[in-house]
């Protein structure tokens, strides 16, 4: 919850700030742009200080530091304020084209408030309904009318003719907005269009009507059948979520290790300075001769395998005759400042593997490579094929979940991989 009294020195407040500090900058920068016609869009990189000069740079970096939830929503209004910026500098390079585009817009959107006032207008004098309009679509992934927009599932967004024009408006002006980003390409790297692109459909979701809670009808009546308690407890959430400094989809705290969560019955049968191996109890009166490694990542760790009995992978492997093993990574702290990424093989899957032998007596090993331990897995076969290995013969079948092998394409991801972000990383 925003309270209006809190305010920074740029005007702005509430959750309707990015769209005041969007148009407010439109409207200061409407007729003072330099870019020539024809240009391509081409721009010089932001000079020193620029981003002080500039109204919406100036002003979204005061907000983004006044604002107490940033660290808990995943936005960075300072990236998408810059992208809004490169694209309008790129529809200027060509204002003949840009007017045409506004007028289409325009034109799109006036037919479209028509159509669905005329449509409420025949609903309430009992008349028969026009054909059908073409619904907006803001990108590829709701193209596809046998996979609706679930944002929009609210039955209100199709019988409320307000909630109806507001939802075609904004789907209609997401759609100009990303399809300009590929019509209009300036002289930038294909690294900076991605980013470009990014940044635009984040603003496009978070601008969204259904987060809003004045112009989201499931909310408002969620409002009136709790008497008012659902903003209590969003709000409560949103505390707690602030005081965390995180955004949590859960309560983290109604959760035990082995009383609700993690529940398959197993122990520790070996461990040494990054791991420790759990074996789990057997369900039947026979086992199969081959044992499976499961090789958990190292951020949701083995919990991922072994939720609730229902859910539980581990809990049905063990129920089919299976033995299974599987890794706790230890949290690293300052005494593991050395390790590196070769103690991690060494230590992890290699020593395991041994150990189970070991426990078992079996001559190989079954694996599996979850998330991260999927990565870390095909390093060790390929590492173990690299140097011609007795122990690759030891590893049976390999089966890999979920897990990442050709980096040489990582989707979006790909944006928050550069000098910048690593140099954070490393400090």
């Amino acid at each position: 919850m925003t309270n209006p009294k809190e305010s920074t020195d740029t005007g702005f407040s509430g959750a309707g700030a990015p769209f005041e500090v969007w148009s407010e900058w439109l409207r200061n920068n409407m007729g003072a742009m330099s870019a020539i016609p024809n240009s391509g869009g081409a721009t010089d990189a932001a000079p020193e200080g620029a981003t002080a000069r500039d109204p919406l740079m100036s002003a979204m970096m005061k907000l983004s530091e006044a604002n107490p939830i940033r660290n808990i929503i995943p936005l960075n209004w300072m990236e998408i304020s810059k992208s809004l910026q490169t694209l309008w500098m790129r529809e200027m390079s060509d204002p003949v084209r840009a007017m045409q585009v506004a007028t289409d817009y325009n034109v799109r959107l006036f037919d479209t408030t028509m159509k669905v006032w005329s449509d409420s207008a025949a609903r309430f004098w009992g008349l028969p309904a026009q054909e059908k309009e073409e619904k907006c679509k803001p990108d590829k992934r709701v193209a596809d009318p046998a996979k609706p927009d679930k944002r929009f599932a609210e039955p209100a967004w199709e019988s409320n003719p307000y909630y109806k024009t507001l939802k075609q408006a904004y789907l209609l002006a997401s759609e100009y907005l990303l399809n300009e980003t590929d019509e209009i390409d300036g002289q930038d790297t294909g690294e900076e269009q991605r980013r470009l692109k990014f940044h635009l459909k984040q603003f496009v979701d978070a601008m969204a009507p259904v987060n809003f809670l004045l112009t989201n009808p499931a909310a408002l009546k969620r409002i009136m059948e709790t008497g008012g308690m659902s903003v209590v407890d969003g709000t409560r959430n949103l505390l707690a979520d602030v005081e965390e400094g995180r955004l949590s989809m859960v309560d983290a705290s109604a959760f035990e290790l082995g009383k609700n969560i993690a529940m398959t019955p197993g122990k520790v049968v070996y461990r040494n300075k990054i791991i420790e191996l759990i074996q789990y109890a057997p369900r039947t009166k026979q086992v199969y001769e081959v044992p499976i490694l499961f090789m958990s990542p190292w951020i949701n760790r083995y919990y991922i395998l072994d939720l609730s009995p229902k859910n539980s992978m581990v809990n049905y492997m063990v129920e089919q005759g299976f033995t299974v093993f599987i890794f706790s990574w230890k949290n690293p702290d300052a005494a593991m400042e050395d390790t590196g990424f070769e103690d991690y093989m060494t230590e992890g899957p290699l020593a395991a593997i041994d150990s189970i032998r070991e426990i078992t007596g079996s001559e190989t090993v079954n694996t599996v490579g979850y998330c991260i331990g999927g990565t870390l897995l095909a390093t060790t076969l390929a590492w173990l094929a690299a140097g011609q290995d007795a122990k690759a013969k030891t590893l049976g079948a390999n089966t890999f979940m979920v897990s990442m092998h050709d980096f040489s394409e990582v989707g979006d991801t790909e944006v928050f991989m550069d000098e910048p972000q690593f140099d954070v990383m490393e400090k």
